[in-house]
């Protein structure tokens, strides 16, 4: 026969639980004996330890992510933004209402390394642009970009090689936003690189217009 607790022994020391079993025939005496169950707890004290081990293993790796990890990040990308931000030239042609003046061409050794960074500012409900023009002789491959809408504005932004439209993204998703592209944007000399923003409404009341860039980074070879 098996032999069951009624009730469970969740920690602590096994127990020893008496316990007598008769047992009735017609025509026969009652035959008894005594007997005791040995109970084991739930959980035992090596469970116990493993749990507390786990536990303070997880609170260990959270603290590590917040506290090590993710404040790196974080000041690894600013680093790499305020790096784009001193060293991208100024877009070559500067239409009215944005930023810049004539930027110098890219080198034209093979493999150089490209960055520039294109300003627009723009009125509520109204849409400029800023361009580069690819210059001669070169391509210009991009590989990254950093959209950046620092005050907050609402419209919309777009990034278009020549007439085609190449990305756009919503001010309102973002402040700064870098993303790698899975295959580079192409452009060939004479092309022109523009950025499009669109202003519905200003983040900012001071200057009463939608100010937003994209930083392209990548490569330029000779052709």
């Amino acid at each position: 026969m098996t032999v069951k607790s009624r009730r469970r022994l969740w920690r602590g020391p096994e127990r020893s639980l008496p316990f007598e079993l008769q047992a009735v025939q017609d025509g026969h005496a009652t035959a008894s004996t005594h007997g005791s169950l040995l109970q084991a707890p739930v959980f035992t004290g090596r469970f116990t330890r493993a749990v507390i081990a786990l536990a303070a293993t997880a609170g260990l790796v959270v603290a590590s992510w917040f506290f090590l990890v993710r404040p790196e990040i974080d000041a690894a990308a600013e680093r790499a933004v305020a790096a784009a931000s001193s060293a991208a030239p100024t877009p070559t042609s500067a239409v009215a209402g944005n930023d810049g003046a004539d930027a110098p061409a890219p080198a034209a050794t093979s493999g150089s390394a490209f960055d520039i960074r294109l300003a627009v500012r723009a009125a509520v409900t109204d849409q400029q642009v800023a361009t580069y023009v690819v210059p001669d002789d070169v391509q210009v491959r991009v590989t990254d970009l950093l959209m950046q809408n620092p005050n907050g504005d609402t419209g919309r932004l777009t990034l278009l090689r020549n007439s085609t439209v190449l990305y756009e993204a919503g001010l309102e998703n973002f402040l700064d936003f870098p993303t790698a592209l899975r295959s580079p944007f192409v452009f060939d000399a004479g092309d022109s690189i523009t950025v499009q923003l669109n202003c519905r409404a200003a983040g900012s009341a001071s200057t009463g217009e939608c100010s937003a860039a994209i930083t392209l980074t990548g490569t330029v070879t000779a052709t």
